[in-house]
Order: structure tokens, then C-alpha cells, then sequence
């Protein structure tokens, strides 16, 4: 089975990700390659002799070949961030609250979650993952923009969260029972 020629696409693929496994080729120029300096990047004749190929039809080969090893874990984290955001808006959020303006429902947050597992699925067959076009890629980051300001506004909102909390809670927390900070340098 070759998913129309695909497989032979991503084989090729895998053998130039060898080449520069950490960090790829760079953002989007795995494709921008040269017809004639690498012909395989050429399509049979059967979809055009002049056509080349100008992506992987696998979204996290495509990300593996541009970004490397840390690209792919930096945006499949992001991927997995956001999903885990979805999931975590559905369990928090009203189904409708006329009385309170709330920024994000329940079937919004469905909906989220329901792009994003799609959009996952539809990525082993396409290349739609941090794209620089396309309509998919776009409600990718209208996704992740909309949970990530949830989630900031969620944690603004909770009231067993202290105001100190956040990113400097470790260094803050050094100092137990509010006792004035101790000197860095020992005086004697």
C-alpha cells in the first residue's frame, strides 16, 4: 500500500532527516529546494512535468524534516499542550451562564478539542501542522491563542491561587513562614 505514492515519499524523506536529525532542514525550506539539485522532489509525468512536490503529505514527517528532533518535540508539545487545554476547558466551563460573561462554554470547548483531535488524525496523511497558509493551519492558532488566554484568565480567576504564585513561586517560597530573606553572602 502506497497511499498514492506516498510511502515512497516518506522514505525519502526519513533518509534526508538523517542528514540533519536535531534541527532539520529549517522552517519551511525542506520543500523549497530546487527541482533540478534534487530531482526526486520531481512528480511523475502522469501530474505534470513541470509540478514538484512541496510537501510531505505527513504533517509530523514534514515537522521531523524541518524542525528536527527538537522542532518536532517543541511543536507535538504545543500539539499536546493545547489538547490538554481543551480537555481541562471542558471540565471547567459552564454549558451556558446567562448571569455571568463568561470567555469560553462548554460546546466551544468541545469544539476545540474535537478540532484538535482531527486535526491530529488528519496530519498522518496531510501536512497541515504550523503551516504558514492554509485554513486548517490558521484554526490551529485561533485555537491555541483562544485556550491559552482561557487558561490565563482561569488562573487570574481562582481564588485559592495566591497573587505571588506563578513562575517566581519557587523563589518566593524559599522563604518559609514569611521570615525575612536570608543574605546570599555569609557575614560574620
Amino acid at each position: 500500500m502506497t497511499f498514492t505514492g506516498r510511502t515512497d515519499l516518506w522514505t525519502f524523506m526519513l533518509l534526508e532527516i538523517q542528514k540533519r536529525p536535531w534541527f532539520g532542514a529549517g522552517f519551511y525550506s525542506f520543500w523549497a529546494i530546487n527541482p533540478a539539485i534534487q530531482p526526486s522532489l520531481k512528480t511523475s509525468m502522469w501530474f505534470g512535468s513541470e509540478v514538484h512536490i512541496n510537501e510531505g503529505h505527513q504533517g509530523y514527517i514534514d515537522l521531523l524534516a524541518t524542525g528536527g528532533i527538537v522542532g518536532f518535540a517543541l511543536g507535538v508539545g504545543v500539539l499536546i499542550y493545547a489538547i490538554i487545554l481543551a480537555i481541562k476547558a471542558i471540565g471547567k466551563t459552564p454549558a451556558w451562564n446567562r448571569t455571568h460573561p463568561v470567555t469560553m462554554t462548554r460546546p466551544v470547548a468541545f469544539f476545540h478539542l474535537a478540532f484538535l483531535l482531527a486535526l491530529s488524525i488528519h496530519n498522518f496523511t496531510e501536512s497541515n501542522l504550523f503551516s504558514n497558509n492554509g485554513f486548517l493551519a490558521m484554526a490551529l492558532y485561533f485555537s491555541l491563542f483562544e485556550l491559552t488566554s482561557w487558561n490565563r484568565q482561569q488562573n487570574m480567576l481562582d481564588p485559592a491561587r495566591k497573587p505571588w504564585e506563578g513562575s517566581a513561586s519557587v523563589i518566593l517560597s524559599a522563604h518559609e513562614n514569611d521570615a525575612p530573606p536570608r543574605p546570599l553572602i555569609r557575614t560574620t
